[in-house]
């Protein structure tokens, strides 16, 4: 296995995907980063799932992105391009709720062509040594952390593939509407466009056979949870402030 490639290209964050494999990484352990969320302080969005929206939806703002198949569900993170800023300098992590994608990392589900999904890792995490941490494998089976990891890897490959189906419900209801996000901060304004959001009216004009669907189908916790997620906005925008001002956030 050690030698197969991982039939996908590299999704945020993750730079040198490869198979965990019980011979090539029987002495491997994963300790954790110096600066934790470093890896995800120059990303504005941060994918998200809908399974967590109620959890995170006071913390976190939560949008759409138009895509070629169904919009994709974001955590917005920041408020322009290339900072992330719940990110703090020591690279940890300064926000109530951590996005299941960022907790998932450097995990994640590959596929090999020609066999079964497999969970891989992304090697170039710096956490990742032969001296400290947490070990991989023991013996002729994977330890309990590896056990752990693996079955929250596979639990956000489900939960993704929920939100895939929430995604493409309220695309064919046309419950989405375009968004603007206009902060102003210390005088300065800052404006985000290309988003989408839960559309209030059209939420509320739907029959009720159409309503019922979206209850039979457990999505209205979700869209609920975006439409108060909204009110996060202003927690970032006191943070951009903190940040202009020179004073810590």
């Amino acid at each position: 296995m050690a030698g197969m490639q991982v039939a996908t290209s590299n999704p945020l964050f993750y730079r040198d995907i490869v198979p965990l494999d019980r011979n090539r990484h029987r002495s491997m352990r994963l300790a954790p980063a110096g600066r934790p969320f470093a890896f995800a302080e120059a990303t504005q969005f941060v994918p998200a799932v809908a399974d967590e929206f109620t959890a995170a939806c006071r913390d976190l703002a939560i949008v759409f992105l138009p895509g070629p198949q169904r919009p994709t569900a974001v955590f917005v993170v920041g408020l322009r391009a290339g900072q992330n800023l719940l990110v703090t300098q020591e690279g940890l992590w300064d926000g109530g709720y951590v996005p299941a994608f960022l907790r998932r990392y450097p995990f994640i589900r590959g596929d090999i062509e020609g066999s079964d999904p497999v969970v891989c890792i992304d090697q170039s995490y710096e956490g990742l040594n032969e001296e400290r941490g947490e070990a991989f494998f023991e013996g002729e089976g994977q330890t309990a952390y590896l056990d752990s990891q693996v079955g929250f890897v596979n639990a956000y490959f489900e939960a993704s593939q929920r939100s895939d189906e929430f995604c493409d419900l309220i695309q064919r209801m046309e419950l989405l509407k375009p968004v603007t996000i206009d902060v102003k901060s210390q005088g300065a304004a800052t404006t985000l466009h290309g988003l989408l959001a839960i559309d209030e009216d059209k939420l509320n004009a739907l029959s009720a056979k159409k309503f019922e669907e979206l209850r039979k189908a457990r999505a209205l916790p979700a869209i609920y949870a975006q439409l108060v997620s909204m009110g996060a906005i202003g927690r970032l925008s006191a943070k951009l402030d903190a940040e202009r001002r020179g004073l810590d956030a």
